[in-house]
């Protein structure tokens, strides 16, 4: 019996010893293992999954090789797949979130820049209508002075439209500065100043589309003046009127207007003889007559020291 026990124990020994020197050995290994990966920068995980992994495949057959390939592979799909549906879906959100931003801009801009900017130039259209409606005025300042260049108060200054039927007329007198303001509207004037004891004073004033200013000196008036000795020489212009048969014409009106600014304007009508007569000075005039069922007749005539006489022969009118 102790014969046997003996080699049992032996054996038991032996054993164990050669336990240990395989713990010693898979630990020395283990530890050589660690150092590689901490080296290579892997994790423990990983070299102990590849060390499952070979004791595994040393057990499994040859095919089980393909099915793990497979696996993997269809890991990696997934994970390609994954990562580039995630991308993609990243990206065509952000080109929609881009989308809409330019398309809200461009509604804005639609919104704020069309419907706005167009009802401003609606506006703007109809507030150009409305003032091509309305005549454009402006105002004409005159001012009336002395020949020495004191302001003339309480002057009277006149403007009348050049053209007949002309947009303003209208009489002013100067303040206290020897001015007066007109309110016009664009066209052209006569404008005339007047004040006691002074000579008148005038011009031709055209108003396009600006404010305008006009000075007018009136001097004082001197009837022993030679000058004027002479502007008062007078003359006499004798008209008869008559019809185309040669008949005077009785009552047949004759206007007699001198062609100069500010010049002379008389009427008067024809007596019994067809005859009518006017004392003007020195000048240039226009002569017209008219006389009912007769069409009118006109003349320019110049008178200069001496007297004159003029016919006008007024043809009937047609039935």
């Amino acid at each position: 019996m102790r014969s046997d026990v003996r080699p049992r124990k032996a054996r038991t020994r032996s054993i164990q010893t050669g336990v240990q020197v395989a713990l010693v050995v898979a630990g020395v290994a283990l530890l050589v293992a660690g150092l590689g990966l901490a080296a290579s920068g892997s994790s423990i995980d990983d070299t102990v999954g590849s060390f499952a992994d070979g004791g595994d495949d040393s057990e499994e057959p040859i095919g089980s090789g393909e099915d793990d390939a497979s696996v993997d592979d269809e890991d990696g799909d997934a994970d390609d797949n994954g990562d580039g549906e995630s991308s993609d879906e990243t990206d065509d959100s952000d080109g929609d979130r881009s989308e809409d931003d330019s398309s809200d801009d461009e509604d804005d801009d639609i919104g704020d820049g069309g419907s706005g900017d167009s009802g401003d130039d609606d506006a703007d259209d109809g507030d150009e209508e409305d003032s091509d409606g309305e005549d454009e005025r402006h105002t004409l300042t005159v001012a009336v002075e002395t020949d020495d260049g004191d302001p003339l108060e309480d002057a009277t200054v006149e403007v009348d439209a050049i053209d007949e039927g002309g947009p303003d007329e209208d009489e002013l007198e100067t303040d206290g500065n020897g001015e007066v303001e007109f309110d016009l509207a664009d066209g052209t004037y006569e404008v005339v100043a007047s004040a006691d004891d002074h000579e008148d004073d005038g011009a031709e004033m055209e108003i396009d589309g600006d404010d305008e200013r006009l000075t007018l000196v009136l001097e004082p008036s001197d009837d022993d003046d030679d000058g004027n000795d002479d502007a008062d020489e007078r003359n006499v212009l004798t008209v008869t009127v008559v019809d185309d048969d040669g008949d005077p014409l009785e009552d047949a009106t004759v206007e007699v207007t001198e062609r100069r600014l500010l010049g002379d304007r008389e009427e008067a009508t024809t007596d019994g003889d067809g005859e009518v007569e006017f004392d003007l000075a020195d000048g240039t005039y226009e002569v017209v007559a008219s006389a009912d069922d007769h069409e009118d007749d006109d003349a320019e005539i110049e008178l200069d020291g001496d007297d004159e006489q003029l016919v006008l022969v007024l043809d009937a009118e047609d039935d």
